[in-house]
């Protein structure tokens, strides 16, 4: 099938969606549906727009980043990220009950730190990406039976809805969104920022305390991309790749309270990608790759589960719902024998409003490793290396400064150990020197 062709069915595909009433209500279009520290916040929209059906929100994120040690050397850069968004209640712009859309785009420009200094597998900023101005998210989202049921189809981005620790949006490094594992181990990196891939996600909430939710994408989010990075093979997000072997991705979360109303989530979930990979370390015939020089022995499927926890276990009396100091955690594991990360764990602590004069500032701690699967150890060990690839680990503190209701400003020290999991330093043979980060964030909404 053609691009063209493809970008036709996934038109006619829509209309179904798009001329399907249910008995659902759009009272949650304006919502905050992102988890993720990039987006704007679209709760209030703009007066007249919003009584008439629409909110239209922006954010700019500019950032400074120096790797001050180790890594691939010193280095100090800039990048910044300008999104807008639009959300549309169809119930008031056309009478159709239950039915919102969403769209939003980025402006991303600037340099990478992990690219010129750190070398780390965990990108130092969650906002880093190749310069683009791209499309992400566009979908149509139907609600039924008084929101208890959601139906979202379009262009989507997984980690938006999947694998998210709420609580863990308030450090900045890449990894604590989309995980490494998942970065390295689906292909093209999967539908996480900045790229996003067609898609259904169905959400089920019976009880307010439990959801589930399943989506199907399609496995790229870029055509014929196998040796380039995905990014520049669909620089503005408007390929809508179709027909690939899908992603799937499901999860179940289940929220409660502890002792004096303490709120705490425990997220079960998991991905299952139907294409054919390959073994990193033996050929079809067993042998290892690295002596025979043949392609690894191909593989039907690849997968993951993970678990999440977080707790609040301390509030001061009169605070905010949030306000208090939660711990959160994150596990996730997959095949050794196809995947590059073959785990991933995570834990942490923020600290909310525990001073009166500054109730909205943060303090924020999380450490994760990120272990290297021993197939791919052994194919460096195979390759001659004296000493594989083994583990990645990172650890970050950092201070949320909330200066009005639109503008925070932050500040970040991580520390990296074994940038890479295990590099060499180019132009030697020894391993890259751990890393040392600073860093301040600005983040205007409006």
């Amino acid at each position: 099938m053609s691009r063209r062709s493809r970008r036709a069915a996934l038109a006619v595909a829509v209309l179904p969606v798009a001329f399907w009433a249910g008995d659902g209500h759009a009272a949650g279009c304006f919502a905050d549906h992102f988890a993720v520290p990039y987006a704007p916040r679209l709760e209030d929209g703009r007066g007249a727009l919003t009584d008439r059906g629409i909110a239209i929100g922006g954010s700019y994120t500019g950032e400074v980043f120096s790797n001050l040690s180790g890594g691939l050397g010193r280095a100090t850069t800039y990048d910044g990220l300008l999104t807008l968004s639009v959300n549309a209640d169809l119930t008031k712009l056309g009478g159709w009950q239950g039915l919102c859309f969403h769209a939003d785009a980025f402006q991303i420009h600037g340099q990478s730190i992990t690219a010129e200094g750190t070398g780390g597998l965990a990108p130092a900023s969650n906002i880093e990406a190749d310069p683009a101005t791209r499309f992400s998210e566009i979908w149509l989202e139907q609600s039924l039976f008084q929101d208890r049921v959601s139906i979202r189809f379009g262009q989507l981005a997984a980690d938006t809805e999947f694998m998210l620790t709420e609580a863990s949006g308030y450090l900045l490094n890449g990894t604590w969104g989309w995980p490494t594992i998942a970065g390295f181990d689906i292909p093209e990196g999967g539908p996480a920022y900045p790229m996003a891939a067609p898609g259904i996600r169905l959400a089920v909430r019976p009880t307010d305390s439990f959801e589930i939710k399943i989506a199907a994408f399609n496995g790229l989010v870029a055509e014929d991309c196998s040796e380039r990075d995905a990014q520049l093979c669909n620089p503005h997000g408007v390929d809508f790749p179709i027909g690939d072997p899908p992603l799937v991705m499901g999860e179940m979360a289940f929220r409660y309270d502890i002792a004096n109303g303490l709120p705490g989530e425990v997220k079960l979930g998991g991905w299952h990608h139907a294409d054919t990979f390959s073994d990193l370390r033996f050929d079809a015939g067993g042998n290892p790759i690295a002596v025979s020089g043949l392609k690894g022995a191909t593989i039907d499927g690849d997968h993951a589960f993970y678990a999440i926890l977080q707790q609040m276990i301390w509030q001061p009396a009169g605070a905010k719902d949030e306000q208090g100091v939660t711990l959160f955690g994150r596990v996730m594991g997959g095949p050794e024998d196809r995947n590059f990360i073959e785990l991933y764990t995570e834990a942490g602590i923020i600290l909310t409003g525990l001073m009166p004069s500054r109730p909205d500032d943060a303090i924020a701690f999380g450490y994760e490793r990120t272990g290297i699967s021993d197939a791919a150890q052994a194919f460096d060990i195979d390759s001659g290396a004296l000493i594989g690839r083994s583990y990645e680990a990172l650890a970050e503190l950092t201070y949320t400064l909330a200066l009005r209701d639109s503008w925070t400003l932050q500040t970040t020290l991580q520390y990296l150990w074994r940038p890479g999991g295990g590099y060499t330093d180019p132009g030697s043979d020894k391993l890259l020197k751990d890393s040392t980060v600073i860093g301040t964030r600005s983040v205007w909404r409006f």
